[in-house]
């Protein structure tokens, strides 16, 4: 983001602790490199090792060569002692829905991950964590799977008692919505605030949330957007709902960040892949 004549990138970095970094820039389609710099870190397990330490055993859904816990929000899967043969292999977490309407077409999510992407080792331990979807969840499939046969190495399906988890959050976000009005009306209502743009409707069913959501974000300074994004001049962020969203009280809510940078208008509606959209809006954006 630009701001006040001065820039500023943000890149997360992973769980796992760190002992330096590397930073720099090069042009692209060169590999000439215009600077770069190694940055030491100071490696930090405290964090993760209050986290491990406070997984009670009792409260595992699953005991086995991995625990596995659930909370309202994520899966964390614990190991000790833990060593690089145990994590060498791909996790698979099959997510069941207890409302269907939410996958049309699709009896589960997939939220398959590698111990690198969402893991760290701390204390002669392990611990990955997995976040969940919005909508209430039934079932949970966790294993991991032979990189070679696929052949599962341990599974464990746990069935969920029934919960409103994080929906909880979209009934509150769609009540404060409702309160204002809306910036486009339509098949749905469109809000727009400083950090995102919501998608509300009130008699809401999974037909109308099967199709995929438009959003299409004009930044005020074409320069704001990645090299490959500025001939089009705006960043695609299109979404499913399943993954944005969620349904409750006969209505439904789905919501997606705002870049940080400055922007214009949004493009906002609804398509299937293949067709042309259901409909569409623009929404100039005064900031």
């Amino acid at each position: 983001v630009r701001v006040d004549g001065a820039c500023l990138v943000v890149a997360p970095l992973p769980a796992y602790p760190i002992r330096h970094l590397r930073v720099g820039q090069w042009l692209t389609g060169e590999k000439r490199v215009l600077w770069q710099a190694d940055v030491p870190a100071t490696p930090s397990t405290r964090a993760h090792g209050a986290a491990y330490r406070a997984l009670a055993p009792q409260a595992a859904l699953h005991r086995g060569p991995f625990d596995v816990y659930v909370t309202r929000s994520a899966v964390t899967l614990a190991k000790t002692p833990c060593t690089a043969v145990d994590t060498a292999s791909r996790f698979v977490l099959h997510v069941t829905p207890a409302d269907p309407r939410v996958l049309p077409g699709r009896a589960f999510a997939y939220r398959d991950f590698r111990f690198v992407e969402r893991g760290v080792r701390v204390e002669g331990a392990c611990l990955a964590e997995a976040p969940l979807p919005a909508w209430p969840v039934q079932r949970l499939a966790v294993s991991q799977r032979q990189p070679e046969t696929e052949r599962p190495l341990w599974q464990a399906d746990l069935r969920l008692p029934p919960a409103p988890r994080a929906a909880d959050a979209y009934r509150a976000a769609y009540r404060a919505l409702r309160a204002a009005a809306p910036a486009h009306r339509g098949p749905f209502d469109v809000y727009v605030t400083a950090e995102a743009v919501a998608f509300a409707k009130a008699a809401c069913t999974a037909a109308d949330t099967a199709p995929k959501f438009v959003l299409h974000v004009v930044p005020a300074r074409v320069r704001d957007l990645p090299p490959a994004r500025r001939r089009a001049g705006f960043a695609n962020r299109d979404f499913e709902f399943a993954w944005q969203g969620a349904h409750f009280d006969g209505a439904c809510l789905a919501r997606a960040a705002l870049p940080a940078y400055p922007v214009a208008r949004v493009r906002v509606g609804q398509f299937r892949p293949g067709a042309d959209p259901l409909w569409l809006a623009e929404i100039p954006i005064a900031r």
